[in-house]
């Protein structure tokens, strides 16, 4: 007997940029049995297909963070003596 895999992709979150790698024959043959994926899914399944780039959310700063940023920011515009 031979094992075969049921996954049909992955997706990793945490790499620089998103890994998004779907078996897109697979997801169809599923699809055409009658699954219904996710909406969370379809939106990877859709970016898979299209080959869209994912959009990275913005890093928000701390308050201290920019405080210290904007402290920095000043200090760099102050003309040297």
């Amino acid at each position: 007997m031979v094992a075969t895999s049921r996954r049909s992709g992955r997706y990793n979150p945490l790499t620089n940029p998103k890994t998004i790698d779907i078996d897109i024959e697979k997801v169809d043959e599923w699809v055409a049995k009658g699954a219904q994926p996710t909406n969370a899914v379809s939106h990877l399944i859709d970016i898979a297909r299209d080959g869209a780039p994912v959009v990275e959310k913005k890093v928000k700063l701390s308050k201290k963070a920019a405080a210290k940023a904007a402290a920095a920011a000043a200090k760099a515009e102050e003309p040297a003596e």
